[in-house]
């Protein structure tokens, strides 16, 4: 960056305040009801936020720039402060008129002393704009849109296009959704009065119906409507005047002035053709209002779309795509809920397939219906594993693990065929069934597995709540380890003991 171009915009800021305590000043020139009086404000207030814009943009020096944004985030602009002499110590106030000065004493003979410059009577106060120094001209400014809103806000409070809040149960879909169908096509060049009339009777049905709820809506949807009738109304008041209907003209009138006081009082935003003096900026006033009215159709579509109810079918493919690359158990947990929330059903395949993994983590109510639905596939699942021949080949090394040893399964109903399956599969001693898992019995089982009176401790994921796998995982014995399968099916304890027991050794 040039200097020319940094001295010039510390001149800019240093006239600052000055500009703008004038230009405030100014502005309450105008009478309040002067729609002209918005567009003055909100021309001021773009013109301040290119300059805050420029300055910030183009201070590349870190120090500087935090100097600069500090000067122009200042709240409370002043008036320049009057310029004071320079004294040891802060003057104290002066109650009466100073004394007209007098002759000096001299008490032994002095270097030549003019006596009428010895005291001076105190400087007038004048209030005036810092001098400016006239920098060259620079490499062109270009402006960012967001940096020249950021500014602007920061400028003293101003703001190029003020926000509001809507107010609660505030849809607008409705009122735009009335506007869209109430208006027909405007009147065009053959149109006679019962068109132009017709034009008039629509529009004005339409503010008497919704305009005391548009200062309720967001503001880019007030804005979009105002703008958009104002456009109508201009273009009607063309066609009146055409046709020679001044019954027309005066309705016409009212209802911009009507558009004028909302837009005074709500604030949507600068209205072009409020004024008498605005011409179309697109060439006519129909076209400039089929741009306001493709606006407001492209907000109705846009707040339609975000109030859609969500679509599970959606919400769980997307949910699929995020499991593929590893989701976090709470974040899953998360998504299963709001997806249970939107309608998604839980005996649906692929809601059981992502949330069989985290069964354990499924806690509380909203969780219920899958929690059984869970249950009820992996008992189906382990039944019919149960009855197949037997997957674990002779060779398992893991058979080291199981084969003489005495285990105890957690969660499930616990069912004499189903131990006497496990035991012959694996070779175990001996299989346990811990029934109603209870944190007393939970206490009781902890004991065994540091005594040695217990093997191998396995547990069933979906049969079994979150706070009881890790309670029972916490219990630290390297005599009896603790592996978590899916279910009680042979396959199912196969996989849960490779996961768990696979890179130890006996």
């Amino acid at each position: 960056m040039g200097l020319n171009i940094w001295d010039a915009a510390l001149d800019a800021v240093a006239r600052w305040r000055f500009v703008q305590q004038r230009a405030l000043e100014t502005l309450e020139i105008f009478d309040s009801s002067n729609a002209e009086r918005d567009a003055a404000e909100r021309e001021l207030k773009a013109a301040l936020a290119a300059l805050g814009a420029a300055v910030v943009r183009h201070a590349d020096d870190p120090r500087r720039r935090a100097t600069i944004e500090a000067l122009l985030t200042d709240p409370a602009p002043q008036p320049p402060e009057p310029p004071q002499a320079e004294a040891p110590s802060p003057p104290e106030p002066q109650r009466e008129p100073p004394p007209p000065p007098q002759p000096p004493v001299q008490a032994s003979p002095e270097p030549d002393v003019t006596p009428a410059a010895a005291v001076k009577p105190p400087p007038a106060v004048v209030v005036a704009p810092p001098p400016v120094r006239v920098a060259p001209a620079g490499p062109p400014i270009e402006l960012d849109e967001a940096l020249a809103r950021r500014l602007a806000a920061g400028l003293g409070g101003l703001s190029v296009t003020p926000s509001r809040g809507t107010s609660p149960g505030s849809d607008p879909s409705p009122v735009l959704r009335d506007a869209l169908n109430a208006l027909n096509d405007p009147p065009g060049a053959e149109s006679n009065v019962a068109d132009v009339r017709d034009e008039v009777e629509r529009i004005a049905a339409v503010l008497d119906r919704t305009l005391s709820r548009w200062a309720e809506l967001a503001q880019d949807v007030d804005h979009a409507l105002t703008a958009w009738f104002t456009a109508r109304l201009r273009g009607a008041q063309v066609h009146a005047e055409r046709v020679g209907d001044p019954t027309s003209e005066a309705r016409i009138a009212a209802e911009i002035r009507r558009l004028s006081k909302h837009s005074q009082t709500s604030r949507p935003g600068f209205v072009h053709g409020l004024a008498l003096t605005h011409t179309p900026r697109t060439g006519s006033w129909e076209s400039d209002a089929a741009q306001w009215e493709a606006r407001a159709a492209e907000l109705l579509q846009q707040i339609e779309e975000e109030n859609a109810p969500p679509n599970p079918d959606d919400a769980i493919r997307q949910l699929a795509a995020k499991a593929r690359d590893g989701v976090d158990p709470e974040v899953m947990v998360s998504e299963l809920r709001a997806l249970l929330k939107i309608g998604a059903s839980p005996t649906d395949k692929r809601i059981l397939n992502l949330a069989r993994p985290y069964a354990d983590a499924l806690d509380g109510k909203v969780f219920a219906s899958l929690r059984k639905a869970i249950r009820d596939t992996v008992e189906a699942e382990s039944t019919e594993d149960m009855a197949s021949p037997s997957p674990i080949p002779a060779d398992w090394p893991l058979f080291l693990r199981t084969r003489g040893r005495r285990a105890l399964v957690v969660g499930g109903d616990p069912r004499p065929e189903r131990a006497a399956k496990l035991a012959e599969t694996f070779g175990f001693h001996s299989v346990e069934w811990l029934e109603g898992s209870t944190t007393r019995k939970v206490d009781g089982l902890a004991e065994r597995m540091r005594s040695g009176s217990l093997d191998l401790v396995i547990v069933l994921r979906a049969f079994n709540s979150h706070k009881l796998s890790t309670a029972i995982f916490a219990v630290k014995s390297e005599l009896c380890p603790v592996v978590l399968a899916d279910g009680y099916g042979v396959n199912q304890v196969r996989l849960g003991i490779e996961r768990f027991l696979g890179g130890s050794h006996p």
